[in-house]
């Protein structure tokens, strides 16, 4: 059962759905405390790093001297791209729910 857990994980619908949850973790105490939409923002720098990072060491770009490099979006691998876009417009789409649900500024 684990095993078959690890695969589904590795398809493209569960590291999606990973990366979303992964997400909602990250924004869940910016919520619980009233803003949704700080934590979405929050969420999304990490998405943003964490690509970015994985860019510089899938690609060997020192980190140090070529770090503007890493952030050239149109040029990481189309799985990093998804990596980053989904958790980023499913959760920003769950946090505008939420502030129209309760009326919170941000």
């Amino acid at each position: 059962l684990m095993i078959q857990f690890e695969t589904w994980l590795r398809s493209r619908i569960g590291n999606a759905l990973g990366h979303v949850f992964e997400g909602l973790l990250i924004m869940l105490p910016f919520v619980l405390f009233g803003y949704p939409l700080t934590g979405w923002i929050a969420q999304t720098a990490y998405w943003f790093g964490r690509e970015r990072r994985d860019q510089e060491l899938n690609t060997g770009i020192n980190a140090f001297t070529g770090w503007y490099k890493g952030w050239d979006f149109w040029n990481w691998t189309p799985d990093g791209r998804r990596d980053l876009i989904v958790p980023i417009v499913v959760n920003g789409g769950i946090a505008l729910v939420i502030v129209a649900a309760n009326g919170f500024i941000l």
